[in-house]
């Protein structure tokens, strides 16, 4: 039920987010389009490697519950700051080199 409810309020939020910046888009090229969607792609593939194998990795070395939970909620912060700004900057770039920015 909960997995429902999340695909849900994710695809609220998705079309939301494509109302309200229609003008952008409709202003974007078909290429301009493809280098947005694989910059996204690039960051759903580089998080979930980045999560799920080597915070594992990371995680197991630590015998110690506690610090292990510090650690990886860390490593999450780390990881998905450094992806979402490092990729927003790239789309950033690929908006304002086509003039759409």
């Amino acid at each position: 039920m909960n997995d429902i409810v999340m695909v849900i309020l994710t695809l609220i939020v998705l079309i939301q987010s494509l109302i309200k910046n229609r003008d952008i888009i409709k202003k974007l090229t078909f290429g301009n389009m493809l280098q947005v969607f694989g910059s996204i792609m690039g960051i759903i593939i580089a998080a979930t490697f980045l999560l799920y194998y080597l915070g594992n990795w990371v995680v197991n070395q630590i015998s110690n519950h506690i610090i292990s939970n510090v650690v990886t909620w860390v490593f999450l912060i780390m990881v998905s700051y450094h992806l979402v700004f490092y990729y927003i900057n790239n789309l950033k770039n690929i908006l304002v080199r086509s003039g759409k920015w």
